[in-house]
């Protein structure tokens, strides 16, 4: 009986923190788009549902970044999702101060 040498045992598992991490990122990213969208459909003039979504969109980065950072420091554990839900809540936040920077400046 041959053994594949490409097959490779491992006890590692996914950190169920991450997957969370990951979720919660995309769900951000996904109403930002939807409110800038709305935004620009609506002439440039943003609703207050619109500033709601987006400060709970930096909720959910926030936390999501979080869950990303412990599900980090895990040992033995695949790092794939924890590395994109960094990311991801991190553009998120980058993107939410980066429109908070241009409502100021517009005042």
């Amino acid at each position: 009986m041959a053994i594949n040498p490409k097959y490779k045992f491992t006890n590692k598992q996914i950190p169920p923190q991450s997957v969370m991490s990951a979720a919660l990122g995309v769900i951000s990213v996904a109403g930002i788009i939807a409110v800038t969208i709305l935004s620009f459909k609506n002439e440039g003039v943003a609703e207050v549902r619109y500033g709601v979504t987006v400060i709970l969109a930096a909720v959910f980065s926030i936390i999501g970044l979080v869950l990303g950072v412990w599900s980090r420091m895990i040992k033995d554990v695949y790092y794939f999702w924890a590395y994109f839900g960094i990311a991801v809540n991190s553009l998120v936040l980058f993107f939410v101060i980066y429109l908070l920077g241009l409502g100021i400046m517009a005042m």
